[in-house]
This record gives C-alpha cells, sequence and structure tokens, in this order.
C-alpha cells in the first residue's frame, strides 16, 4: 500500500506541461515525480530538454546530491540571449520520495501550499514534520549559466511524511491561486469526487498545477488506467514508470478565499423555462441510525457542561450524495431544503424522507431562501431559480450570466443575487424579470444584508456598501482587505459589523457608513457575524470563535480547533458552529464552554440549521447530517 501519491491536473496542461512518475518495485522503495510547466510558448524547446535530461539521469545516491547537480546543470538549456530568465515563468518541481523522508525541488516561482486533513489547517510548507531546507549554493554564482545565483532560483526542502492525512498543492503563485480559486474548489478539492471511470480530469484553469498527497490512498494498481489528457505524458523504460496518477482527494478547502479577477460574461437574460420533473432521488444513500429496531445510539460525544444545563449530541439521520454539501439548509415548513455539488436542490422531510429534487443546471452551493409556498434558489452557471416548495417545480429561471455562490435573499417580493463578476442583481419574486443590476466590485462572494429599506453589501475587491432597496448607492466604505464576510446589520443600534482578510471585525454606523470600532482577531474572518443577548459573534480562519460586545469590546473566545467559515447558529442558551476539523460544537453563549461536540465524516463549510431538537448541515465529504441535540438541567 502506497501512502503518498502525486496528482496533476488542468485544462491546458497538454499544451504546457511534462509530467513524469516512477515507483519502486519494491514496497519499501523510492517514489519520484517530475512536473514542468511552462507559460510562455517560447520556453518550450528549454523546457523539453530539461525534461529529456530528468528522465534519463541516474538517480543512484542521495536524493539532495542529485537535486544540486540538477541545478548546476538546468542553464545549459539557456538558449542564445536568453539567459536564464525562462526560469522565472517556469515551474520546475521534482518530489523524491524514500520511505518516510521527503525531498523536494522547486523554482521559486512556485508556492506550496500545505493542508492537513487532521486538524483542518492549512499552512505553509514550514509547517511540515521535521522539514529542513538544504541549501543548494555551493562556489560562486555560475555565471556562465545563469544571470543570478542558481540558489536564488530554487530551493530544496527535506521533510517527513507523517502518519496525518495530507496535502501539499505546488501553485505558480497565491495570485493564481486567487484567480482560479472557485475551479480549483470545484473540480479538485472537495471530497465530493474519486477518480472518474475514465481516468480523467477536468479543471477549468489556464495552468496545469502539481500535488502531492498522503495517508489512505488506493495503491497504483487499483487507479484506473489514465487517458492522456490535461498532461504529455512520456515513458520510461522502467516498468513502473507512467503519467501522473489522477487522483482527487476527500480534502475541504486548501485555499483561502481570495478574490478574483475572472472575466465573465455581462448582464443577465430573463428566460422562462417550463417546469422540471420532480423524482425521489434513487442515488441517495440513506445511513440513518432512527429505527424502530435496538437500542438508541449513544451520545456522539458529550464534553464540558455549560450553566443552562447537560447538553447531549447524539446520532440521528444522515444522507449520502455523490458530492460535497457545501449549501447551508433552510427550514421551510416543515421540510429542510438545502443543495448540492451534484447539480441538485433537494428537499427532504424533517423526519430524513426526500420529498422531491431539482435537478439545476450545475453544482448548487448557495443556500436557498424561501418565503411563502416558494424557494428560491442559485446555481455556478448563474441561473437563478424559483421552485414550488411543495413539489419543487420551477416556476421561473433567470440567467444570470456569472457564476453565484452567495445565497438570495428576498425581501419586499423582491429576490437579491450576487455574481462572481461583481454584480448585484434585484429580481421579481413573481416573474423573475429584472427589476434593476449593479457592478458593484471585483467579486461578490458574501451574502447581502437587506432590512426594510436597505441592501447591503461586500466585494472581495475591500468594498462595502449600502445602497436602497431600488439600487441607489448611499454610502461605501474600505474596510480594508478582501471580503468574505457577510455583513450583519442591526437597525435597532445603527450598527453593521462585517470581518475582514485583514483579520479584523469592524462596526459601522449602519445609518451613515461611519467607523464606530475596530477588534484585531487575529486571523481573516470569513464567518459570518451573528448577535444575541448583547453579543456578537463570529469565528476566525484560525478556528476561534470570539465573542464581542456591542462597543466592539472582547467578551470571550474559544479555540474550536479548525478554521470556521460558516455562519454559528443561536439556540437559546447556546451556539451551535460548524468547522473545517469535521466537528458541529455546541458551546454555551454566556462564556463560550463547549457543552458537547459531534464528529461528521468530513470538513464542514455548510452552516447549520435547527429545528424540532435537530441541527441540520452539510458536509464536504456529501453528507447531510441530522444529528439530535438535547439538554438536561443541571
Amino acid at each position: 500500500m502506497r501512502r503518498t501519491c502525486f496528482v496533476c491536473y488542468g485544462a491546458d496542461g497538454k499544451k504546457n506541461s511534462l509530467t513524469y512518475h516512477e515507483i519502486s518495485r519494491k514496497v519499501e522503495g523510492d517514489e519520484f515525480f517530475l512536473f514542468l510547466s511552462r507559460s510562455r510558448p517560447e520556453d518550450e524547446l528549454p523546457l523539453r530538454e530539461l525534461y529529456r535530461r530528468i528522465v534519463s539521469s541516474s538517480r543512484l545516491g542521495h536524493p539532495a546530491r542529485f537535486f544540486r547537480e540538477l541545478a548546476e546543470s538546468v542553464g545549459m538549456e539557456a538558449k542564445d540571449g536568453q539567459n536564464d530568465s525562462w526560469l522565472d515563468e517556469t515551474c520546475i518541481l521534482m518530489v523524491w520520495k524514500k520511505g518516510d523522508e521527503a525531498f523536494l525541488f522547486r523554482n521559486k516561482r512556485i508556492e506550496p501550499v500545505c493542508f492537513n486533513s487532521g486538524t483542518g489547517r492549512e499552512d505553509s510548507i514550514q509547517s511540515l514534520e521535521g522539514r529542513v531546507e538544504i541549501g543548494l549554493q555551493k562556489d560562486g554564482s555560475q555565471v556562465d549559466l545563469f544571470d543570478k545565483k542558481y540558489g536564488d532560483h530554487f530551493t530544496l526542502d527535506q521533510f517527513r511524511v507523517s502518519e496525518d492525512v495530507q496535502t501539499l498543492l505546488f501553485a505558480p503563485s497565491r495570485d493564481f491561486v486567487r484567480r482560479n480559486r472557485e475551479a480549483l474548489l470545484d473540480s479538485v478539492l472537495f471530497p465530493s469526487f474519486d477518480i472518474p471511470a475514465s481516468g480523467e480530469l477536468e479543471v477549468d484553469t489556464d495552468r496545469s498545477l502539481g500535488a502531492m498527497h498522503w495517508g489512505r490512498v488506493k495503491t497504483v494498481s487499483d487507479m484506473p488506467e489514465r487517458k492522456k489528457r490535461g498532461v504529455e505524458i512520456m515513458k520510461a523504460s522502467k516498468p513502473m514508470a507512467a503519467g501522473a496518477v489522477a487522483l482527487v482527494i476527500a480534502i475541504l478547502l486548501i485555499f483561502k478565499p481570495f478574490g478574483g479577477d475572472r472575466d465573465q460574461s455581462g448582464g443577465g437574460e430573463e428566460v422562462l423555462l417550463a417546469p422540471a420533473g420532480n423524482t425521489a432521488d434513487d442515488n441517495v444513500e440513506e445511513i440513518t441510525s432512527d429505527s424502530d429496531a435496538g437500542d438508541p445510539p449513544p451520545p456522539v460525544t458529550i464534553e464540558k457542561t455549560p450553566s443552562s444545563g447537560r447538553v447531549v449530541i447524539t446520532e440521528g439521520w444522515k444522507k449520502k450524495f455523490d458530492a460535497a454539501v457545501t449549501s447551508s439548509p433552510v427550514i421551510c415548513g416543515d421540510n429542510v431544503t438545502f443543495g448540492c455539488r451534484d447539480g441538485n436542490l433537494y428537499c427532504f422531510s424533517l423526519d430524513g424522507k426526500i420529498k422531491w429534487k431539482y435537478a439545476a443546471s450545475t453544482g448548487v452551493g448557495a443556500t436557498p431562501a424561501c418565503v411563502g409556498d416558494r424557494i428560491v434558489g442559485a446555481d455556478y452557471e448563474g441561473n437563478v431559480f424559483c421552485l414550488a416548495a411543495a413539489d419543487g417545480k420551477r416556476i421561473w429561471n433567470y440567467k444570470g450570466g456569472a457564476k453565484i455562490v452567495s445565497s438570495p435573499v428576498i425581501r419586499d417580493r423582491a429576490i437579491i443575487v450576487c455574481t462572481m463578476d461583481g454584480r448585484i442583481i434585484s429580481l421579481d419574486l413573481e416573474t423573475g424579470a429584472r427589476r434593476w443590476s449593479q457592478k458593484i466590485g471585483e467579486q461578490v462572494w458574501a451574502t447581502p444584508s437587506a432590512g426594510k429599506d436597505y441592501i447591503v453589501a461586500a466585494s472581495t475587491d475591500g468594498s462595502l456598501l449600502r445602497m436602497t432597496l431600488d439600487g441607489k448607492v448611499t454610502w461605501r466604505v474600505a474596510p480594508g482587505g478582501s471580503l468574505h464576510s457577510s455583513p450583519l446589520c442591526l437597525e435597532k443600534e445603527d450598527l453593521l459589523i462585517v470581518g475582514t482578510d485583514d483579520r479584523y471585525l469592524i462596526g459601522y454606523s449602519l445609518s451613515k457608513g461611519m467607523l464606530m470600532w475596530r477588534y484585531g482577531a487575529g486571523s481573516e474572518v470569513r464567518s459570518a457575524p451573528v448577535s444575541s443577548d448583547g453579543k456578537i459573534i463570529a469565528g476566525t480562519e484560525d478556528g476561534i470563535l470570539i465573542a464581542l460586545d456591542m462597543n466592539g469590546q472582547l467578551l470571550w473566545k474559544k479555540d474550536i480547533g479548525g478554521a470556521i467559515r460558516s455562519k454559528p447558529l443561536i439556540i437559546g442558551e447556546l451556539i451551535a458552529v460548524t468547522s473545517y476539523n469535521s466537528k458541529l460544537s455546541i458551546l454555551s453563549l454566556a462564556d463560550g464552554t463547549i457543552a458537547a461536540e459531534y464528529r461528521a465524516d468530513g470538513p464542514i463549510y455548510s452552516s447549520p440549521a435547527y429545528h424540532g431538537g435537530r441541527v441540520f448541515f452539510g458536509s464536504n465529504g456529501g453528507f447531510l447530517h441530522a444529528p439530535s441535540v438535547t439538554t438536561a438541567g443541571g
């Protein structure tokens, strides 16, 4: 059994990348992975020459020596007048694994992003166990080959492949991650995907990427045969040489949600479509503990006891889907409704029976909105659709023209929806006709807030603005950094709270947009704040749940153990919050004491909903969970 796997993916990889993956026949033998990718056509020839040299070179001896000698010889491929400038535009990556030791050679253009699935945390390569940087600089600057010292071009790291489940993704730059984040999340970084029967992956990026994953992987012999797609595969003479294995790993968000500059089509168009049929989902796997037979299941976890009494969480029912459930569920009457990345919007009864499903054009990550007898959802192709709550039949569909990840908001028979090309759109609830559309920023990730006479929205380029319900901007501020946190509006207190990527929770006057206070949260705040009993609650990227008073003063904070990007839920004197360490945590609102925890099947992006003693939330592992939460006086 191999504990590591090397991955290559990218829509344009056939044109710009070369990969080679070799595994020893011996279980304890070495693994070698080579990944080269260019960004400029003129770098094709030197890249191919380098590829041939590396593949044909002997790898006997210590990896550090091989990589050092390779660094010295790379400049030989610089052509007349080109010097070594092509090295600054090319991704060069080699991984050599010997037992539990791994050696990673890369040019400094590559930025590794490390994710530990056990802790739910993202970090840099410096976090890897036993990591040391091996110096490449020896004598002189090799001026005959390089404009720079080769140690300025390359870096060599040695680290230990731990027992944890971890992934290193090798991105050209953080800017590349920012621009292509959605494609990477949709196609690679959620555990909703397995290896397709064809062995192919389609990732809508303009570059191909390499990755290294270890822990709970299949043997190479178990992998389906891979076609020549996405990378150009050059087989070596050794029996085990092959193109990079395409494995999509069961993890959650590796990337922090940066803003993006993807060019999307503008201008929405109203399209009225025929109603879609509704059928029960034969592909939904039922996993339930609510059986009439046998004893009830024991509490999943019982932690410390808050002042409100002893809290017990027991396994209720859960449903398995073919893709991640990142949409947050909503309670609509006696049903729970949510979207799934498999392209459907689902409606279940509160006891776990499927009522209907609606097939959208593509994945549904936005949380649906429910009002009266209607449900409004949105998908990744930019469709906004209105359904009958009773049977899921489509009433109308509107094509928004760009991807939608934020959730629709309904106010005064108007639907407010934001798009990933930076627009905010108002639609008529009855007909789906567009009332108005306004460009407000680069991308809109956060769900807007709507009140009796206003809309507040935030964009990834750092704009926070208030507008009237007919689209007129009344004020605009720049809190600093990208904004992914949905704003909280408290009308009675004339207060608006928003989290920023600059690691602040900030309070503004809702009516005037004036700065009221600023609290340093210590990490990016992408969780939507909530408020109850004079407290403001929000989570951070480093897993801290924070409680502030209305003046921005700290009341308490609690380490949940994993990044919090969901919206906390107030349940009486308790707070329910989900996190990327695969846990639902129940805390005391009064002092933040953890009352109980429930371990889900995988990392969680979905925010919880509560009804009838159950907490509902989705997971990136493709489940909708519905554990029971009870309290006993104490």
